[in-house]
């Protein structure tokens, strides 16, 4: 798809070879420079200082691709077929980035089994370029960008599923209702009957979603609006009520506790995992329900996974918002990358640590690759020997019988049994060049 909008677009350029065809190696090379800066958190400099040799760039970066081929690979990953892309429109407003994105949130799904414990939240990419679907979200830092709904473990903070606010879709196939309780049976449906509980704000938290999940085997805990009219008037009221008293509230397989916790503050907690009034009683003075802490516990696991791919993220500044899901998906990806790894193999890295050993691996075979390439300048085969040895083959240093000299003139007639270790040419003493192991790896 990326070959087929490069040949789109190369009568826009002088030489043929600025907007050459791309590979396989050289996108997992592309990924892997946008992972190793958003390790050593350089995704907001701009290329020119990224790719400087002297001074204040990344070595390694010129090594990979040239500086002027990163920027031209961003702009022409197109995410889908753009031969058909004007009729899929029609039907789904994400159709730019639809393929990678349930290719991504399978592979999610397929690759790990989450904890007993997950969150439901919002998350906000920022973005403020043109979009149809783009968002205000006040409360968020970014304040405008694209929304996307996310499951997470709430304990490791793996992300199983992710869903993409698209606005209203089309009629069609992609038409899907938005309201809060029908994102959280889809974003919940992998872990449907398997006896977990899912955590969510009071956005999400609804009687009728809990009777859901728990026909679904499966608890929630959440906070509770105090419009919901399932809420007995006296637990919305907290004039005459001691500081830190907790009301409790039953109902068949549904608990409600509404706490106070200020002179002028009620919390009201909604719980089908819970079933009694069970206070925790490490809280100390303030006694908070067992139903209260729980969700303190775990309520976080959206913002949590949200704050650590940001603190490493791979996002540069763009106009195109499929870049910018793809940014998302690939922050997430490193995240999830990484708690695979780990319980794998039991072996401990730092998120810096493991970022930019997937950096380097993925850049591994264009490394190679460009050490082969004999036009490349002597400086930067140089510089391509600090992070990758090509062994060459060893050539005979003599012929078994004498030959002209192939730089002499044939009017001297000068033979040897010399030959060149790189091409087999025979050379004589006179043309012979004296040069070190280090240098002859070139």
């Amino acid at each position: 798809m990326t070959n087929i909008y490069i040949e789109k677009v190369r009568p826009n350029y002088n030489r043929e070879r600025d907007a050459s065809e791309t590979c396989v190696r050289e996108i997992k090379a592309l990924l892997g420079i946008l992972y190793t800066i958003g390790a050593i958190k350089c995704n907001h400099r701009s290329t020119e200082d990224l790719w400087k040799i002297y001074g204040c760039g990344v070595d390694i970066l010129a090594c990979v691709i040239s500086e002027h081929r990163f920027p031209f690979l961003l702009r022409c990953i197109p995410f889908d077929d753009i031969r058909g892309r004007d009729i899929r429109k029609k039907i789904d407003n994400m159709t730019h980035i639809r393929h990678i994105f349930d290719l991504f949130v399978n592979n999610c799904k397929n690759t790990y089994t989450v904890s007993e414990y997950c969150t439901i939240d919002e998350k906000l990419q920022s973005f403020r370029g043109h979009c149809s679907f783009r968002v205000y979200m006040p409360n968020k830092p970014a304040k405008y960008g694209l929304k996307m709904f996310a499951l997470v473990d709430s304990i490791n903070y793996y992300t199983l599923n992710i869903e993409l606010y698209a606005g209203k879709q089309p009629d069609g196939p992609f038409l899907v209702d938005n309201a809060a309780s029908c994102v959280v049976k889809r974003l919940a449906n992998p872990i449907l009957n398997t006896g977990r509980n899912i955590t969510f704000d009071n956005w999400f938290t609804s009687f009728p979603l809990a009777d859901y999940l728990l026909q679904n085997k499966t608890t929630m805990v959440g906070t509770v609006r105090k419009n919901k009219r399932e809420i007995p008037p006296e637990f919305l009221i907290s004039k005459g009520r001691d500081l830190y008293s907790s009301y409790f509230g039953f109902s068949k397989n549904k608990s409600i506790v509404s706490y106070k916790a200020k002179s002028n503050k009620i919390v009201l907690i909604a719980s089908t995992m819970h079933n009694d009034k069970a206070i925790d009683m490490n809280t100390g003075e303030k006694l908070k329900p067992e139903m209260i802490t729980f969700y303190n516990s775990t309520k976080s696991g959206v913002d949590t996974m949200d704050w650590m791919t940001e603190n490493y993220s791979v996002a540069r500044h763009g106009a195109r918002w499929p870049l910018t899901v793809f940014y998302s998906l690939l922050n997430i990806g490193g995240l999830n990358s990484m708690i695979v790894y780990q319980e794998n193999t039991q072996v401990k890295k730092t998120r810096l640590e493991f970022l930019k050993s997937l950096g380097r691996q993925l850049m591994e075979d264009q490394l190679k690759y460009r050490m082969t390439i004999s036009s490349l300048p002597r400086p930067l085969k140089t510089r391509l020997q600090n992070y990758v040895t090509v062994e060459r083959e060893v050539l005979p240093q003599k012929l078994r019988s004498s030959n002209r000299c192939a730089f002499c003139e044939r009017a001297k007639d000068k033979k040897t049994t010399k030959v060149c270790t790189n091409c087999i040419k025979p050379i004589c003493r006179d043309h012979l060049i004296e040069i070190c192991p280090d240098c002859f790896t070139l």
